[in-house]
């Protein structure tokens, strides 16, 4: 169980997080599962919700019951049951103990890239990349690259609309504001995005961005 300590990752009892790098303060409700996955700092993840394989970036809120890159079940194999891979689901049955299977790790698994700033609400279902800045609905299934700041919803997931105009997501993008060491976000008119983007971008020649070189210029997030 290789985990990062973090005295400022705070867990539920029956919160687990396995084989995963936490990159700053995160809350973990209780029954959440993040588990092979390097996580942002300032995440919140709620009750009985999974992270699996995936890259989050800073500041996301995932909501309860959400479901990020699940486990699937192998469509092209003999069958689709976890029998022939899976030693431990019935191991209290002594011919499945006895059975010879197949391997099926985690690891050559699709990892999924979860940008900064994302919210996910209620009981969605996350199967493909999300941009910064996206908005994913309640019950929610994601099943394409969602771009950043787009709004999407249903099942399949589309998009409704953007938080921005395509202006606004252009400077929001290039401030990389997420990578600023938090008292440097202190006391900006976080309700009104263009005079915060004014004021992000007369500091930028001066901040020091975290864990970026100060002379580089920002990736743009997501997919």
């Amino acid at each position: 169980m290789a985990v990062t300590a973090r005295d400022d990752v705070i867990r539920a009892p029956s919160a687990t997080a396995l084989e995963t790098t936490f990159l700053g303060p995160a809350k973990l409700e209780h029954g959440a599962r993040v588990h092979h996955s390097a996580i942002g700092r300032y995440f919140s993840l709620g009750e009985h919700s999974s992270v699996l394989r995936s890259s989050v970036g800073p500041f996301c809120s995932i909501g309860a019951h959400v479901a990020v890159n699940p486990f699937t079940h192998p469509l092209n194999w003999l069958a689709m049951h976890e029998f022939q891979y899976h030693a431990f689901s019935f191991a209290h049955v002594e011919e499945y103990r006895a059975l010879e299977r197949l391997p099926r790790s985690a690891a050559p698994a699709k990892r999924l890239a979860i940008g900064a700033d994302v919210w996910i609400g209620h009981n969605a279902i996350v199967l493909s990349h999300v941009g910064t800045g996206a908005a994913i609905g309640a019950g929610a299934v994601v099943t394409k690259p969602v771009p950043p700041y787009a709004i999407v919803a249903g099942n399949p997931a589309r998009i409704l609309r953007y938080r921005f105009s395509d202006e606004a997501i252009a400077r929001l993008l290039r401030s990389a504001w997420w990578e600023r060491p938090l008292e440097q976000l202190s006391g900006l008119p976080f309700d009104q995005v263009d005079k915060a983007l004014e004021i992000l971008e007369k500091q930028r020649g001066g901040v020091d961005l975290i864990g970026r070189p100060q002379a580089s210029g920002p990736e743009e997030g997501g997919p």
